[in-house]
Order: C-alpha cells, then sequence, then structure tokens
C-alpha cells in the first residue's frame, strides 16, 4: 500500500496546475502530452483500486458503518438540495483540493451530476411513449356501457394524466 498520499505529478500535471493557479503558461497539447496526462490518470486509477479497499479493511467495523451512512446522507442531501460537485466535496464531505480528482475518479462527479430529488422524477420516455399510443388507440375509448368499462377508462385517465404530468403539479412533457 502506497504511504505517501501526495500525488506523483508529471510534467504535464505541473504545467497544467500552474496555468490554473496563475493563469500564465502556455500548454500545448501534443499528442505527446496527452499520452503523458492518459497514463498519469491510469496510474492514479490503478493506485485507487490497490491502495483504497486496503485502507477501508484496515478501519474498525463501526468506523466503515459510521463512514459510509455519513457519506450515503450526505449523498442525499446534496441530491435533496443541490450543488456543484465542488460544494459536494469541498463543503459536504469536508474534503480540500487534492481530493478532487480522487473523488471524481471514484465517481463523484457522476453522482453529482445525476441525482436531483428537489424535482419528482419524470416517467420515463417509454412509459410517456405507451400513454402516447394508448391515447390514440379507439379500442380504449370507446362509449363504455358498463360499470366496470367505465371504471376502467376513469382509472385510465387518471393514470395518463399522472404520467403527462397533471395529477403532481408539473406541465406535460
Amino acid at each position: 500500500m502506497n504511504q505517501d498520499t501526495t500525488p506523483k505529478l508529471t510534467t504535464a500535471d505541473a504545467a497544467l496546475l500552474k496555468a490554473a493557479a496563475t493563469g500564465e503558461g502556455l500548454i500545448e497539447l501534443t499528442p505527446a502530452l496527452l499520452d503523458d496526462i492518459s497514463r498519469s490518470l491510469d496510474e492514479r486509477q490503478r493506485q485507487l483500486d490497490e491502495d483504497y479497499p486496503k485502507l477501508v479493511a484496515a478501519c474498525p467495523y463501526e468506523t466503515r458503518l459510521a463512514v459510509a451512512c455519513w457519506v450515503v446522507k450526505s449523498i442525499v442531501d446534496h441530491a435533496r438540495d443541490g450543488g456543484t460537485y465542488r460544494y459536494l466535496i469541498y463543503e459536504r464531505l469536508g474534503f480540500g483540493p487534492d481530493a478532487y480528482a480522487p473523488m471524481q475518479m471514484s465517481g463523484a462527479l457522476t453522482i453529482s451530476n445525476e441525482f436531483d430529488l428537489s424535482e419528482p422524477a419524470a416517467p420515463p420516455s417509454a412509459l410517456r411513449s405507451l400513454v402516447a399510443r394508448q391515447a390514440e388507440d379507439a379500442g380504449l375509448w370507446f362509449d363504455a356501457v358498463t360499470a366496470g368499462e367505465a371504471y376502467l377508462q376513469q382509472e385510465l385517465r387518471k393514470l395518463h394524466a399522472a404520467v403527462e404530468g397533471e395529477e403532481i403539479g408539473r406541465p406535460s412533457p
């Protein structure tokens, strides 16, 4: 397990960091530089995949459980309340800039971009498509003769309205 937690910077890393931090420096993206960056990212991912499970396994069960629960709660809070990826890792999780890349490589950016519990989830497009086809199906919208037929059509209309967003207070897609 790697005991040194300081990221190993390649020449490309150093040049990019200097340009980002100071606004100075010209970065020419050559095939060689892109290869260097790619190798560096691959090495960092390999190191994360190798070191993190060992670090987690070395923690007592109670610590792992507490950390996992805290992280899940922080992610749900982020999904409910919103915020940027940086807000998630710096404010909610309390990490510094050194955590940006490892957290991104571990999937935190994907999580940050995917979750938004502030709005009800839209029905999947396949469901909306089915509702649209059913709306045009004359076999479903005949003049009801029996109470069962009338009830079925009434409930089908409610289902369609819910899928179209009418019953949950948002406009139809």
